[in-house]
């Protein structure tokens, strides 16, 4: 019935602003709103991963990874921008077939159909999400990288997205020549992204095709607003 759509986590605590800074986003933005917020630590002795808290506004444009640039567990949209881009694919996600990546689905359905994608640093929560073991996040990492994958497949068509498929088996293989890890600090490394992203890339195409819908269509793109540089990137 509302004519905001808030998605969180029950393991989020929201900050006292955020309703005050939501409402002044909607105030001063476009009509098709999608909107992502900071997300912090709720508690310092988690591990720091399924959170972003970068200090400047940020637009989504192709370069950038998808997954993470707008929190699962921080973002609105506005009941247009809900209506024009469609219903979640419920392939994805914790307990689907490809056991994460809803949001990130969202993320690559809204960029196709004009929408414009920002993160905020302000509208703030807290992840109280409990991991403090590095072998928690490692598989969490592993259920992403997957989802990715079957992402990959599901838009085989959208080179943009196609590119960062490219990029992570090019990093794993400069990894494993003594090039960079992904994230070393919690032991991801990129051939563990990259082999789950092959995973799932396969699984896609395994499904049985009443699963292979294309992304819902777009209608005219709403106004904008000003890009805004962004490099930041989260969960390959």
């Amino acid at each position: 019935q509302g004519r905001l759509l808030i998605f969180t986590d029950d393991d989020c605590l929201m900050d006292p602003d955020f309703m005050r800074d939501l409402l002044r986003h909607d105030a001063e933005g476009p009509e098709d709103m999608f909107l992502g917020g900071r997300v912090k630590l709720g508690d310092p002795t988690d591990l720091p991963f399924t959170i972003k808290d970068e200090p400047a506004e940020q637009l989504y444009e192709p370069s950038i990874h998808p997954g993470g640039f707008v929190p699962g567990c921080s973002f609105v949209l506005s009941r247009t921008t809900a209506e024009r881009i469609g219903s979640f694919d419920t392939t994805f996600g914790a307990g689907a077939a490809f056991q994460a990546g809803e949001d990130t689905d969202y993320i690559i359905r809204g960029h196709m159909a004009g929408v414009p994608i920002r993160y905020v640093p302000d509208m703030c929560v807290r992840h109280h999400h409990g991991r403090k073991q590095l072998a928690e996040v490692v598989e969490l990492s592993r259920a992403y990288s997957y989802a990715n994958g079957a992402l990959y497949g599901k838009y085989i068509r959208q080179t943009w997205l196609l590119k960062h498929f490219f990029w992570s088996l090019r990093s794993a293989w400069r990894e494993a020549r003594g090039g960079p890890s992904f994230r070393p600090e919690l032991g991801i490394s990129w051939s563990q992204v990259a082999r789950a992203n092959i995973a799932g890339f396969t699984a896609f195409f395994l499904r049985p095709s009443a699963f292979l819908r294309p992304p819902a269509a777009a209608r005219p793109a709403a106004r904008t607003v000003p890009a805004i540089p962004a490099s930041s990137r989260l969960d390959a």
